[in-house]
């Protein structure tokens, strides 16, 4: 009878696996393409130097991350759902033990994010204009 639950759990755990590594791919291919489509008014063909109104395209990168900053943060907020909830039905020591170690990786992510949108935020000051 263990044998069956050990091997429908593992079973389990690789479906879940599969549908994460989905997720994950379908988002990393939709991601740039939203990012493009919220940066359609720059022609990206001409380059920088030619790209016209630079206060236009310091809140054009301000919006694209904070946008995809958001986006991040939802998704985060989520895993923190997901983890807390196996944390609390973990019936064993490493059960919680990878629920705590999953969260701690999501709370890495958020301040990794935060980091970003601070740099995209300074490099949008950078090429705005006085």
């Amino acid at each position: 009878m263990k044998a069956k639950v050990k091997t429908l759990i593992t079973a389990a755990s690789a479906a879940t696996k599969r549908l994460l590594a989905s997720a994950l791919f379908f988002f990393a291919v939709t991601l740039p393409v939203y990012a493009a489509g919220a940066a359609g008014e720059l022609d990206i063909r001409t380059g920088l130097g030619d790209a016209g109104d630079k206060a236009q395209l310091a809140e054009k990168i301000r919006f694209i991350g904070l946008n995809v900053g958001s986006f991040i943060g939802v998704i985060a907020v989520c895993a923190m759902i997901f983890c807390a909830f196996r944390l609390a039905t973990a019936r064993d020591e490493r059960g919680r033990a990878d629920a705590i170690s999953h969260m701690m990786w999501a709370i890495g992510a958020v301040i990794i994010v935060g980091l970003a949108l601070a740099i995209v935020g300074f490099v949008a000051n950078l090429v705005k204009p006085s």
